[in-house]
């Protein structure tokens, strides 16, 4: 009802209009020039401030233009700020140009320049200004169209502008030469600004914070605190703006003193409260991985604000602290903070990582309630927890109700199809986003490409390929060392090998893809090649380089090459790595040097389930069975966990059927699917011990029986002397 009512107030008021714009056009007519006891101005504009929708402004501007009070300053400046306000800038640039088309009017131009620039019109405020710079400018006009020139990043424009703010002999008015030498730092020419900086007869703080922020914008850390030493001597006060850019730069280049300092100075300077400053502390302090001083501070903070919450969720996320994060978003919604699309966005990972469905759950209610759910980034987020929690069909639900999807929401939708291990679904709906019209990025094809990598589709693959040619994606190195690694798995390591030749970049994950894929052929050759190829190009390697490069050792002749790298691996301080141990107890195994890997064994500090699992096949490999069970006691004894490889290492060598079935018993309580290796290595462990009815059990256990499954039941059948079951 009271809605009801406002509406008829508004249309009670339009109506009023109508009668006082009569009113003056009548007395317009009476009279050439109106005075202001004539003029109903500030009725008219109170009246255009109450336009409550684009169509009732129209409305007015309809009436006001009947009655000829359309050619008014007040009037036109107020007709083209609330069209600003309604986002429709073109028609208020029309009016504001079609107006003053005939006479200059650098106030009026002014007014309209403010109004543009404030709501972030800049390329219409750029367009109206060209039209009518003949009229004249004056140091209100400059700095807001050079914003404009900045907010575009049109530096051509902006140039253009600092020459006509010299010819017109504003260049020494300090609010243009500060927005000039804004321009000059954000479009990266760091130097032109410090001319315009340097030659200022008046800085005032505004303009020392510019030059401090563009420094730190350029990532000139040591500039950035030079100046603000100096704007200290020069008697200028510091505020929370002066000290923000340079805070987020302490914690990328990794300067504790620095920051510290800094934090101490704006503590003493009593500007430790501002919200914006406040944020830039904590993100500083979790870039130095230290989250009990951004907590501190967080606490530390009277006012905390959206901004100030955002940071300390986004502290903890980034550090994988997922209780903690989610304790904080918690802390918001008991103050009442309402969260925005940032808090969501950046908490929901914690519910697919750490906390589960009803977390995750929830929050998508709290997301429903607040009204943000229809935004693409919310729903992709949604997606991606859904799917990562294994509920895809959850996910798939939300993505077809979603009425605007971009590529971010379907590269959450295949991503989510990845992680279910659903490679053709994935590959089906990036099909169906060409088919939308919705045009693809580095990471859909990336994706993509590795759908193609886990269904081992050479044919797929070469047509993503492609399709990346077509569409320019070669030029991204990601996609590139993608597609390296996907013709690598998809067994065609020379289409790969080819493709690596023609890189005009190659980077060390370019490098390590092409050793691990000839490694995984056996190829040592051409691994070692490829390592001193590295040599040559100076690249220098890394722990993965050497596990690439040493897992390609399989043969007694590899044997002195594998321990020169593994000296090589010593000098460069990587031998301490428990990957790199595993990979060299496999090595030395493989060459038949069991002593050796027993060494490094002996030797390691560190040990996991690889590390028992590299020895226990060495000992198989090279008969040395009596040594498997002792391991085997060892590792239990260090409670790490038998895995699939150990198993399948111990079931051969029992002694008894009872150690056998201990073994058999204990894969069937702790894995939640038995694999198919394990299926034929347990019938072949019963058929040593005669027992054909356990063999025949397991195989009726297999659903999908290959060649390998029915051979080794063959055999179990022979071996047990049981030839009328082969029948």
């Amino acid at each position: 009802m009271a809605i009801h009512r406002s509406n008829l107030s508004r249309r009670f008021k339009i109506s009023r209009i109508w009668h006082q714009s009569e009113q003056y056009r009548a007395k317009s007519f009476a009279s050439s020039s109106p005075t202001s006891e004539t003029t109903p101005l500030k009725v008219l504009t109170g009246l255009l401030r109450d336009a409550y929708s684009l169509k009732c402004l129209r409305e007015l501007h309809a009436h006001l233009a009947v009655a000829g009070a359309i050619q008014d300053t007040f009037v036109v400046t107020g007709l083209v700020e609330r069209y600003v306000y309604f986002g429709k800038a073109a028609s208020a640039a029309l009016l504001f140009a079609e107006t003053y088309r005939s006479r200059p009017a650098v106030y009026s131009l002014n007014l309209a320049v403010r109004c543009f620039s404030d709501h972030g019109f800049h390329r219409e405020l750029l367009h109206l200004y060209r039209e009518l710079c003949c009229f004249g400018s004056d140091n209100f006009t400059f700095p807001p169209v050079i914003r404009a020139c900045t907010a575009v990043s049109c530096l051509r424009l902006g140039r253009e502008m600092h020459c006509r703010v010299l010819r017109t002999g504003h260049g020494g008015n300090v609010g243009v030469q500060t927005a000039l030498l804004d321009l000059y730092a954000k479009a990266g020419q760091i130097d032109v600004s410090r001319r315009v900086f340097d030659c200022m007869v008046l800085r005032d703080l505004i303009s020392w914070n510019a030059m401090v922020s563009g420094y730190s914008l350029n990532e000139c850390f040591r500039e950035a605190v030079e100046m603000l030493q100096e704007m200290q001597q020069g008697g200028m006060r510091p505020n929370a703006s002066t000290f923000v850019g340079i805070v987020g730069m302490c914690g990328s280049v990794g300067d504790r003193d620095v920051g510290d300092s800094l934090h101490a100075f704006a503590l003493k300077g009593g500007v430790i409260n501002d919200e914006s400053l406040t944020s830039a502390l904590i993100t500083m302090y979790a870039a130095f991985d230290d989250l009990s001083s951004s907590r501190m501070v967080f606490d530390l903070h009277p006012v905390k604000d959206l901004v100030s919450f955002n940071s300390m969720i986004s502290a903890y996320m980034q550090h994988h602290i997922w209780k903690e994060a989610f304790e904080i978003f918690r802390l918001m919604h008991c103050v009442a903070v309402r969260p925005n699309l940032v808090t969501v966005v950046s908490v929901l990972p914690s519910c697919s990582d750490f906390f589960g469905i009803n977390h995750g759950e929830s929050v998508h209610g709290m997301i429903i309630k607040l009204g943000l759910a229809e935004h693409v980034s919310v729903a992709s987020a949604l997606v991606s927890m859904y799917s990562k929690l294994g509920k895809l069909d959850s996910s798939l639900l939300l993505f077809c109700c979603c009425t605007e999807k971009n590529n971010i929401l379907w590269n959450s939708m295949i991503s989510g199809y990845l992680v279910n291990n659903e490679w053709n679904m994935a590959l089906d709906a990036f099909c169906k986003m060409q088919i939308a019209g919705v045009a693809p990025d580095a990471t859909t094809i990336m994706n993509v490409i590795s759908g193609c990598r886990y269904t081992k589709d050479l044919h797929m693959a070469k047509s993503i390929h492609a399709y990346a040619v077509r569409n320019k994606f070669e030029s991204y190195h990601s996609v590139m060392n993608a597609l390296l690694a996907m013709y690598a798995d998809c067994r065609d390591i020379s289409t790969s090998h080819t493709l690596f030749q023609k890189m005009e970049v190659r980077m060390l994950i370019s490098w390590n893809t092409m050793i691990s894929g000839f490694a995984e052929i056996g190829d040592s050759d051409t691994c070692l090649i490829l390592f001193c190829q590295m040599f040559h190009e100076e690249v220098q390697f890394d722990l993965v380089t050497l596990i690439g490069l040493i897992s390609s050792f399989s043969v007694p002749g590899d044997a002195i090459v594998g321990e020169s790298v593994h000296s090589l691996a010593i000098k460069s301080g990587c031998n301490s790595d428990v990957s790199l141990t595993n990979a060299l107890i496999t090595m030395y195994a493989n060459c038949g040097i069991v002593e050796a890997g027993q060494q490094l064994f002996d030797s390691c500090c560190s040990r996991n389930t690889i590390t028992y699992n590299a020895l226990m096949s060495g000992y198989r490999k090279n008969n040395i069975s009596a040594k498997i069970l002792p391991l085997f006691y060892q590792m239990v004894e260090n409670d790490e966990k038998p895995n699939l490889v150990t198993l399948l290492n111990l079931l051969p060598v029992c002694q008894s059927q009872l150690q056998g079935k201990c073994i058999h018993s204990y894969a069937v309580r702790n894995f939640t699917r038995l694999e198919t290796p394990l299926f034929t290595s347990a019938m072949g462990m019963y058929s040593r011990f005669n027992n054909i009815e356990y063999c025949s059990k397991i195989f009726s256990l297999i659903g999908a029986r290959n060649l390998i499954v029915w051979n080794a039941f063959l055999s179990a059948c022979v071996q047990c002397k049981q030839a009328d079951m082969v029948v």
